[in-house]
């Protein structure tokens, strides 16, 4: 992908998330089942980074962890309704792509939903390697991204061409009758340990879940790595 095209899905991406912000929050008033079987890797005390936080709604799972918690998210609109929902938290506007933190600085990173939305492999790369550089020895990456191959969305959002190599698609974000197009890469699994791998990271997981239970990619909603570094 060409650099120019690179800065305009970026572009667009930011600005359709300050737009969508209120709306999107209103959506995501839970937190996934998912979430639950991550408390393992949490300790008490451990420094932990949410990237991409959006509404802050991990939260709603980190609640009761002694730990202490930073939120960034590039969306000052999302960042102002994760800090309306949770007044006692720190969170940060800031872009994933530039962060300001130094290494060996958190145990754990989420990055929850957020990494098919950058729009090329090199720029992917940079992030895992940024997140490899900010963890503490022995720390983990916890991360997922949507499985675009399942059958239910590949017929919503007629997604039949990444099967033939089209990894780059827009999937439109409705609400009350208003449509928002959002940038998204479709992940395989293959391509996914890949790229955490080459990051540097020891892959201790990876796995589809629908509903918090662990699946196959036809049935798979997410697809969840958990990375050590």
């Amino acid at each position: 992908m060409k650099t120019k095209k690179i800065k305009a899905i970026l572009a667009e991406n930011k600005k359709i998330w300050e737009e969508i912000a209120d709306k999107f929050s209103q959506t995501r008033g839970y937190f996934w089942p998912e979430f639950k079987d991550w408390s393992k890797y949490i300790k008490k005390g451990d420094r932990v980074l949410d990237l991409g936080c959006g509404n802050g709604r991990l939260n709603l799972f980190l609640k009761d962890k002694e730990i202490d918690y930073l939120g960034v998210d590039q969306s000052k609109n999302l960042i102002y309704q994760a800090q309306k929902k949770f007044p006692k938290d720190r969170f940060l506007n800031a872009d994933a792509l530039n962060l300001p933190f130094k290494e060996n600085q958190f145990e754990i990173i989420f990055a929850i939903a957020f990494l098919h939305h950058l729009p090329s492999q090199e720029l992917r790369i940079k992030l895992l390697k940024d997140c490899f550089h900010f963890l503490n020895k022995k720390g983990y990456l916890i991360l997922t991204v949507w499985n675009l191959y399942q059958p239910r969305l590949i017929k919503k959002y007629h997604l039949r061409k990444i099967f033939f190599g089209f990894k780059e698609t827009i999937i439109p974000f409705k609400h009350q009758h208003q449509e928002f197009s959002r940038y998204y890469h479709a992940f395989t699994k293959r391509e996914l340990k890949n790229i955490i791998k080459k990051a540097g990271f020891c892959l201790k997981e990876v796995y589809y879940t629908r509903q918090g239970q662990k699946t196959n990619w036809r049935k798979g909603h997410n697809l969840v790595v958990i990375a050590q570094k």
